[in-house]
């Protein structure tokens, strides 16, 4: 599953349902491969979808502009060109389909905790 280097970026909150990470495309997708594990064990215990076997494909999915959508879909994953950074992308990671549900708040911020969320300052 996810290894234990420090990252290179860590995820912003935006709110308690929506994550940004901003970062080159391939540390963002390392993000979002290490977040779609994440997932994938708080559902299954055990990779069932995000194993090596799908992870170019999905690489290529986020590429084009796919959403990802990991955990029977209560999730998404997207990444899109970054408008305040030149030469990086926005790695967005949502609770899309449990909006405000606190459960799904915690499985989503465990999941994006495997990355590395910013403190916030104070």
């Amino acid at each position: 599953m996810a290894n234990n280097e420090p990252a290179p970026a860590l995820f912003r909150e935006a709110d308690l349902d929506h994550y940004i990470l901003t970062a080159e495309a391939e540390i963002a997708l390392g993000a979002a491969w290490q977040v779609l594990q994440a997932f994938d064990m708080a559902k299954s215990r055990r990779l069932e979808f995000y194993d090596n076997d799908h992870r170019e494909n999905t690489f290529e999915y986020l590429r084009s502009g796919g959403e990802e959508r990991p955990y029977s879909g209560i999730f998404a994953l997207e990444m899109r060109e970054s408008w305040d950074h030149d030469n990086e992308v926005d790695l967005m990671v949502s609770n899309r389909n449990g909006h405000g549900n606190e459960d799904y708040r915690a499985i989503l911020r465990s999941a994006v905790r495997t990355v590395g969320i910013e403190e916030k300052s104070s």
